[in-house]
């Protein structure tokens, strides 16, 4: 949901990543709207299509995997939030 939004709107991508959290309401346990936002930010290539590896299947993929990791999620869990 965040990563087709934000591959749309690449320069509201901040802002929208923490409305879509809180939507979604990921607060649980030790994982926080705001941690897993600052997370996902690092990686530019999982929601921004002016993005050098947005087009690279392999790279978002580890991308996802180590955001997953992070928070014990797999990397589709991370990705669908």
């Amino acid at each position: 949901m965040i990563q087709r939004f934000l591959a749309t709107k690449p320069e509201h991508s901040f802002i929208a990543t923490a409305y879509l959290l809180n939507m979604a309401g990921i607060e649980q346990g030790d994982v926080s709207n705001e941690e897993f936002m600052e997370e996902v930010a690092r990686y530019e290539c999982v929601y921004n299509r002016n993005s050098k590896g947005f087009k690279d299947k392999n790279k978002k993929a580890n991308c996802w995997e180590i955001i997953g990791e992070k928070f014990d999620l797999s990397a589709a869990e991370a990705e669908d939030i």
